[in-house]
């Protein structure tokens, strides 16, 4: 048996990213992208044969509420900064356009990355509150991921 590293690379990156169907037809795929409380990214993938539309599902806003910010202000950043990489968002939630089978892995990455900046931005913006204080503190004391 010969060493093929492609395959194991590609084997390896394969268990990076999981993937699991809803009961609406759609697909909840958990990234590789963490938020600021270190919880991944996790999309949400609707669409048919041809077209489709990706979405963090709020995401991003969930963990800035989670850490105590402030809603109205994240809700206005994530709207400015989801226009900024070509993407939508409604009510705080980041939104690919509809793209083509051809372009989705990209719309994946844009959205998955968008929504991780935004929760990191938000969180340097505006100060978290005593809960965000104590679980960061508490909860994981001065670890180095």
């Amino acid at each position: 048996m010969t060493h093929n590293l492609r395959n194991t690379v590609q084997d390896i990156a394969r268990s990076f990213v999981t993937a699991s169907a809803c009961e609406d037809g759609s697909v909840r795929l958990v990234t590789q992208c963490f938020y600021p409380s270190k919880e991944a990214v996790c999309l949400r993938i609707t669409g048919g044969v041809d077209t489709f539309v990706v979405s963090d599902e709020g995401g991003a806003l969930d963990d800035a509420e989670t850490a105590g910010l402030p809603t109205a202000p994240v809700v206005k950043t994530i709207a400015r900064m989801a226009r900024r990489s070509g993407l939508d968002a409604e009510s705080g939630v980041i939104l690919s356009p509809l793209v083509q089978v051809a372009d989705l892995p990209a719309a994946i990455l844009l959205v998955a990355n968008a929504s991780k900046e935004v929760a990191h931005a938000s969180l340097e913006r505006w100060k978290p509150t005593e809960t965000r204080r104590s679980w960061t503190t508490k909860g994981l004391g001065k670890q180095n991921f």
